[in-house]
């Protein structure tokens, strides 16, 4: 997690998210992350259903 933001700093990078399951979120929360809402939509590739 630290290389990965250490790049994303190095990258200019303004936001990072991160998925993490409830028990995985102190891993997250540690180092300052927060939890958010977010949504998500999965598209098919070439117009499938």
């Amino acid at each position: 997690m630290d290389l990965a933001m250490e790049e994303a700093r190095r990258r200019g990078l303004g936001h990072m998210t991160f998925h993490a399951t409830p028990m995985g979120r102190p891993l997250y929360e540690a180092p300052g992350w927060s939890q958010t809402s977010e949504m998500g939509l999965s598209l098919r590739v070439g117009g499938e259903g």
